[in-house]
C-alpha cells in the first residue's frame, strides 16, 4: 500500500517542483526581459504572455516541454512586420528558445492530435520601460 501511495504522490511532487522552478524563471524580480512558457499535453502555458522587452528591446522566450508530455513543437504564425523566428523542431522534451522583438506574435503546434485540440498561444512583448 505505501508503494502503491509513492507511486501516485511522487509525479506531484515532482509537478510541483517543476512548477516552482518555472515560476521563478518567469518572475519579473528576476528579469524583466525573459520569460517560460510552458508546453503541455495539448497546451501552451501561460498564454497570452505579456513580457517587457529589456536591453536592445530584445525578450527571451523560452519553451520548456514538461514530463510525461507528447510530442509537441512551436510553429511561428504571425509576429511584427511579417518577421517570424524559426520554428522548433518537433520534440518530446528539452526546451527551446527565441529572441523575440517587441509586438505581437502568434504561434501553435502542427502535429496532428495538436490541431485536432486547438493548441496556440500568443506572446505580446512590450517595449522597454524609458
Amino acid at each position: 500500500m505505501r508503494s502503491q501511495l509513492l507511486t501516485l504522490l511522487l509525479p506531484l511532487a515532482l509537478g510541483s517542483v517543476l512548477q516552482a522552478s518555472c515560476d521563478t524563471l518567469a518572475s519579473p524580480v528576476a528579469a524583466a526581459n525573459n520569460d517560460t512558457i510552458s508546453v503541455g499535453n495539448y497546451y501552451f502555458a501561460p498564454s497570452p504572455d505579456t513580457l517587457t522587452a529589456g536591453t536592445n528591446d530584445l525578450a527571451t522566450v523560452t519553451f520548456i516541454w514538461g514530463i510525461g508530455n507528447q510530442y509537441h513543437n512551436v510553429t511561428w504564425d504571425t509576429g511584427p512586420g511579417g518577421g517570424l523566428p524559426p520554428n522548433s523542431p518537433t520534440q518530446l522534451a528539452g526546451m527551446y528558445t527565441v529572441m523575440l522583438a517587441t509586438g505581437t506574435y502568434t504561434y501553435h503546434s502542427t502535429v496532428q492530435m495538436d490541431v485536432v485540440e486547438r493548441m496556440s498561444g500568443t506572446i505580446v512583448v512590450l517595449p522597454r520601460a524609458p
